[in-house]
């Protein structure tokens, strides 16, 4: 009974993917439309909740990696607080803050100052206004 509740429910997605697809997609005149329409549309969205979750993760992982400083403050000789590991978070946590600066900047090494950026610009767009 669950698979079948799973399928109709797959399958009533995929139904309205392809039934609202060529709509969105009838509008492009050329190839290059349609290339800009799905890079504004579809990929920007995406990239901004990408770096979104990643920064929000990063200062999760930091967070609980200076939770391990604690513990490893508070009892040295516990296995599961090791420095190294709390260093590790850390240093996790502070990559994954860098993430969408990292991303903007990369675009603008590739692409040059004058480039439109639709989506990552060095700052959480989604976030920030």
């Amino acid at each position: 009974m669950n698979l079948n509740k799973r399928t109709s429910i797959a399958l009533a997605i995929l139904a309205t993917a392809v039934l609202v697809s060529p709509a969105a997609y009838a509008q492009s005149q050329s190839l290059g439309a349609l290339a800009t329409n799905l890079s504004t549309s579809t990929i920007s969205p995406l990239a901004n909740f990408l770096a979104s979750v990643a920064f929000f993760m990063g200062i999760v992982v930091a967070f609980v990696g200076l939770m391990k400083f604690r513990a490893h403050s508070a009892n040295p000789n516990d296995p599961s607080a090791k420095l190294s590991s709390a260093i590790t978070l850390v240093a996790v946590g502070a990559a994954m803050i860098a993430i969408p600066t990292l991303l903007g900047v990369g675009v603008t090494t590739i692409f040059g100052d004058g480039a439109q950026t639709t989506s990552i610009g060095g700052t959480l767009q989604s976030l920030g206004g």
